[in-house]
């Protein structure tokens, strides 16, 4: 088999990690027959660019995976495959809250032919490095790297899913918010689109925050690091892809002027119809708001030209 896929080495996807992927054997698999793994920049053209996922691999419409240490969720669409929905969890929040806790917010979707994607984030701040003054608890979390270096690679060659020629959505919840966007900069290729609900994007703005001191160093000390390190708005000029942005006006945890910063930004570099902003004034940080904005962030996406 190894033999087999040197002699398809191709040219570099679209969609490209910058390492090969750290996976572990998956459980609930189906006629399962790993393939060994391999960096996107060496898959055969026809796992690059297959245009249907190999889904009857999956035994159940729900199945647990474990990829890079860390475990994933992946439910099946209700419907024929239309693409897949990453679903990017708050700090702390359980992989499986977006749908417990708000189903409609998975329904939308999966009736719709998108296929869920949810990881287990613990209390990742989706960050792309670690500092000395980082406290060690968050070292053991997944972030932006494992994304780009495990995840997209397993499930591209495992199952051909998120490869070229496929919808690939990113949606972030509160702190997943923050991850959707830094991933939509760090890997612009890999995304038709994101959607960041109630996240923040400058910490700088918010120089008391306990979870961004932790974890960058006191901003006192570390200004400079605050306003340029895993920082959207300071990296808005690279900004590509399509963006649905929403925050409730009544949210208490993440100051709304996070998202009103991101949009105003975005205004003068995105087309017009590839920018939607959602503020509902009454709406909080909380599943009630983010079930609600499920059927904006499809009819956007699905406008998208």
């Amino acid at each position: 088999m190894g033999l087999l896929l040197l002699l398809f080495l191709g040219l570099l996807p679209a969609c490209q990690p910058a390492q090969s992927a750290e996976a572990e054997p998956a459980p609930l698999l189906a006629n399962s027959n790993p393939i060994d793994s391999l960096p996107p920049s060496q898959l055969p053209p026809a796992i690059r660019q297959e245009p249907q996922p190999r889904l009857a691999l999956f035994s159940d419409s729900l199945t647990t995976l474990r990829i890079g240490g860390h475990q994933v969720d992946i439910q099946l669409p209700k419907t024929p495959f239309k693409g897949s929905v990453i679903i990017l969890p708050g700090y702390n929040f359980p992989k499986e809250d977006a749908c417990q806790k708000a189903p409609l917010f998975c329904q939308t979707f999966l009736e719709a032919g998108y296929l869920l994607i949810m990881p287990e984030m613990g209390r990742s701040l989706y960050s792309s490095q670690y500092f000395p003054e980082t406290q060690a608890r968050y070292k053991r979390y997944p972030d932006q790297n494992w994304v780009l270096d495990s995840l997209l690679p397993y499930l591209q060659l495992e199952y051909g899913l998120l490869v070229d020629g496929q919808d690939n959505f990113l949606v972030g919840i509160s702190t997943g918010g923050r991850g959707a966007a830094l991933l939509a900069l760090a890997a612009p290729e890999c995304w038709t689109a994101v959607a960041c609900l109630s996240g923040d994007f400058d910490q700088s703005q918010m120089p008391n925050d306990g979870l961004m001191r932790n974890f960058y160093g006191p901003y006192i000390q570390f200004s400079q690091r605050w306003k340029t390190v895993d920082n959207v708005i300071a990296r808005i000029d690279d900004w590509q892809t399509p963006i649905f942005i929403g925050h409730g006006g009544a949210d208490k945890v993440v100051p709304p002027a996070q998202s009103k910063q991101l949009f105003d930004s975005l205004q003068s570099r995105l087309d017009q119809e590839l920018l939607y902003y959602s503020a509902p004034p009454k709406a909080e940080h909380n599943y009630a708001y983010w079930g609600a904005e499920a059927k904006n962030i499809l009819a956007f996406f699905q406008s998208l030209p």
